[in-house]
């Protein structure tokens, strides 16, 4: 590896994130909480004290400086949120809101236009605003069908948008991301698009620093940029749990992979990074980050949240999926250590985390626990398949028997009947058809000749997250239109018309009854941030009552329930909630001669 000097720029406590460098390259605006909330700073690169840029109650982060060196584009919580400007050197009331949605603005080259993503996370509709008062437009609206991007950044030419993609069923839903980057880089108003792919060589380098084969590793890599020069991609790579930032040389003219290495080195976490102007520094945090179970005192039936919250899985588990037993006791959290996914089960209050099964093959998705708290149903993957079947674990003889005989494309269990006779799942067909909503029948002989039937479906939505109400007879859903709507649904357990609960005007996501099932509580980003919201349905009639109201006020990123929705299950009982939390902190490092 290239020997590079390391700088360290900030040095404060909590988190220093989202660098971005003014066009002379002498200062750098981030987002820091060192005020007790998110607001932009600017930062002299020789020294000295920083400058607070934005002021304000609302949360001001995901800065970028415009390359004339005039303003500063950024995300802004305040009111419904959006995309806002503001003079490089700041000045109150000199803020000016130019898009009413979006986050993770991007500056053409030419500072006339803005890019920005709708969504927090992965999404597929891109939009550019200008400053002149005009309604933002979406660009690259010809994507392939269920290719959404994790990130989207100009292309030096300034004629040119580029995005890292992924197929959406596959590598958020069905498995780990690939250890191989995909980028797609087209024209700004439509035309022909060129995937920058790497040789197969160099994808053996990269797989080869991968966990072991056959292991999923779950990544939540997102930020990539253009050298100046538009003869190198910078990208975010997590391998074993370590995430750094690489480089991939590229061909200016056939946009082709030449070369790929990794830039940083360090064990942790290397994320949001930033080019220097001229192409030889990255500006990047050095952040330490965990993910953990965090379990809140509850009142389910009420819907609030009756004292602080505390840590009850441990820091070396990436935890981001949880199943409660309802008598508290026992809790099964699914997550990463290491880089490899993996299941287990930890005794409340104060249990030590052991592995539920022996090997990792099923481990793609979280395992459902049955009512009595005794049984697990995943799906495992057969070997050499990319086939699954359902399985039932038992903690009293820590084996598995087959729920249904033969394979199917794939499977997904999200919840038992209240009877712990059966189970819901969404299955696909193929991995080109939407999952629907299935119940599959518990035969307590185990012999694989379960029945199962089909409870709903719609061929232009993905249905996921399906749970029974407490009596069994109304189920929760969640349907996904495209990668950017999600809306919760009801349904009678026996089939029939769809009752809309959330507007799906947001991201809402993870339905769950509470005990008394007068009460669907569900994450929702419609602060900004997701949180626990709950609306409250009447069993008797079948529809929602009131509007929706807000349950927890996780409101900043240095703690907050992770932006990978996908990956994310809560899981409540009458007396207690529990949800992934992520807490980070870090500061920012400059990184020089990295175009060598």
């Amino acid at each position: 590896m290239q020997q590079r000097a390391l700088t360290r720029l900030t040095s404060d406590e909590g988190l220093q994130t989202g660098a971005t460098w003014s066009p002379d390259g002498r200062f750098i605006a981030y987002s820091s909480d060192r005020g007790g909330k998110y607001d932009i700073w600017v930062q002299q690169i020789s020294g000295g004290d920083p400058i607070q840029i934005t002021k304000g109650p609302s949360q001001n982060w995901q800065p970028d400086w415009s390359p004339d060196g005039k303003y500063i584009a950024y995300r802004s919580e305040e009111g419904e949120g959006g995309i806002y400007i503001t003079p490089a050197l700041g000045g109150t009331g000199l803020e000016r809101k130019i898009a009413s949605f979006g986050y993770y603005p991007h500056w053409s080259p030419d500072s006339s236009l803005i890019l920005f993503q709708p969504a927090n996370d992965f999404g597929k509709n891109l939009f550019v605003v200008g400053l002149n008062g005009n309604p933002p437009r979406e660009v690259m609206t010809d994507l392939p069908q269920n290719i959404v991007t994790i990130f989207s950044a100009w292309h030096p030419d300034g004629k040119r948008i580029t995005t890292w993609i992924f197929h959406f069923y596959k590598d958020t839903v069905i498995g780990s991301a690939s250890p191989i980057p995909h980028f797609l880089t087209e024209p700004v108003d439509g035309g022909p698009a060129i995937e920058t792919r790497l040789p197969p060589e160099l994808q053996k380098q990269m797989a080869a620093v991968a966990a072991a084969p056959g292991v999923g590793e779950w990544r939540t890599d997102f930020r990539f940029a253009w050298a100046p020069s538009g003869k190198a991609i910078y990208f975010e790579r997590t391998f074993r749990g370590a995430r750094n930032v690489w480089r991939m040389t590229v061909d200016p003219v056939t946009l082709q992979a030449t070369s790929v290495e990794r830039v940083t080195g360090s064990p942790g976490v290397d994320a949001e990074f930033s080019v220097s102007p001229d192409g030889t520094k990255i500006a990047f945090t050095s952040e330490r980050q965990q993910i953990r179970a965090w379990a809140f005192p509850f009142d389910a039936n009420h819907g609030r949240v009756t004292g602080p919250g505390q840590s009850v899985t441990s820091a070396g588990i990436e935890a981001w999926s949880f199943n409660l037993s309802r008598d508290g006791k026992r809790l099964i959290t699914w997550g990463d250590q290491d880089g490899q996914l993996r299941a287990w089960e930890t005794l409340l209050p104060n249990g030590r985390e052991t592995p539920l099964v022996g090997d990792d093959s099923y481990n793609r998705n979280p395992p459902a626990l049955s009512p009595d708290g005794k049984r697990a149903a995943y799906a495992r993957w057969q070997n050499d398949s990319d086939n699954v079947r359902v399985v039932v674990w038992s903690s009293e003889h820590r084996n598995e028997d087959p729920l249904q005989a033969g394979n199917v494309a794939f499977a997904i269990v999200f919840d038992w009947s209240p009877d712990g006779k059966s189970v819901l799942v969404s299955r696909w067909k193929d991995l080109t058809s939407q999952p629907s909503i299935w119940q599959l029948f518990v035969d307590p002989s185990f012999s694989g000749k379960s029945s199962a039937r089909e409870i709903t479906s719609d061929p232009n939505y993905g249905l996921f997250q399906a749970h029974f109400s407490p009596d069994g007879k109304w189920i929760a859903f969640n349907a996904l239109k495209g990668p950017l709507h999600s809306t919760i649904y009801a349904i009678p357990a026996t089939g029939g018309p769809w009752i809309r609960i959330t507007d799906g005007k947001k991201w809402d996501d993870k339905p769950r009854w509470s005990p008394d099932g007068k009460t669907i509580y569900y994450l929702t980003e419609r602060i900004g941030f997701f949180n626990v919201w709950g609306v409250h349905f009447d069993p008797l009639r079948g529809r929602p009552q009131g509007e929706p109201f807000q349950v927890t006020s996780l409101e900043t990123p240095a703690f907050m329930v992770p932006n990978n929705i996908a990956a994310v299950d809560p899981s409540l009982n009458k007396d207690r909630l529990v949800l992934p939390l992520a807490q980070a902190s870090g500061n920012i490092w400059i990184l020089d001669h990295v175009d060598r």
